[in-house]
């Protein structure tokens, strides 16, 4: 717009706006809105690519950054603890998140899965030496990314970013992770354990392995069908 140009109007509309998010309706009405759009999966990719994007240029990482600080900032505070140990409390909250949890997980299997280009991939390769995996499969509170229930064993094909590849890290000199890297790695190392605690073969590929090294990945598989 050629008004948000001038610095006066966009001044007062700028405070206009922050005046607004800080009352509890337009926060609520502004979380309801957000959500409904994330719920498309459509919609969670396209914010994804771009944060993505953004998150290489220093300026909008530098935003970003300090968005994300001031969450766990929000989070860890005594105010955020309480709030956080009511919850866990009050089992009307605790009903109500496993039932979001549960419905969240439903919609995703019922939508056919829709995938990233990564594991349309790895299925593709799958299905190219006569493997057909269920795919989203729920294993107790976890849902992996391809899974053969009769032979118990799992796949997961790891994006190099998200799940923090050490060698992706070390060419693009990252030295310190991202707070949802931290994340990613923290859930890998919990989802790891509960699979092979309870029984399941699971085999993990990095991103980088799948797409230069599919034959050698591929080779694994077989290995691991086949071992006997």
């Amino acid at each position: 717009m050629d008004s948000w140009k001038n610095k006066d109007i966009r001044k007062n509309r700028e405070k206009a706006l922050k005046e607004a998010h800080n009352r509890p309706e337009v926060i609520k009405k502004h979380s309801k809105a957000t959500k409904e759009f994330l719920s498309d999966p459509e919609n969670l990719e396209k914010r994804i690519i771009a944060l993505k994007k953004a998150w290489k240029i220093p300026e909008k990482r530098e935003k970003l950054e300090k968005i994300i600080k001031i969450g766990l900032e929000a989070a860890m505070s005594p105010k955020g603890r309480e709030n956080f140990y009511k919850a866990q409390k009050d089992p009307e909250l605790r009903k109500k998140r496993s039932l979001t949890a549960k419905r969240s997980l439903a919609k995703r299997l019922k939508s056919k899965k829709v995938y990233s280009n990564l594991n349309r991939f790895l299925e593709e390769q799958l299905n190219s030496i006569g493997l057909y995996p269920e795919s989203e499969y729920p294993i107790g509170p976890y849902a992996v990314d391809f899974c053969f229930p009769k032979e118990k064993i799992v796949m997961e094909a790891d994006g190099d970013w998200w799940h923090a590849n050490p060698e992706f890290l070390k060419e693009r000199n990252l030295k310190e992770l991202h707070p949802i890297q931290k994340k990613m790695k923290r859930i890998d190392k919990a989802k790891n354990s509960y699979l092979r605690n309870k029984g399941w073969d699971l085999i993990r590929f990095w991103e980088r392995d799948l797409y230069k090294k599919t034959d050698k990945c591929l080779k694994k598989i077989k290995e691991a069908f086949y071992a006997d």
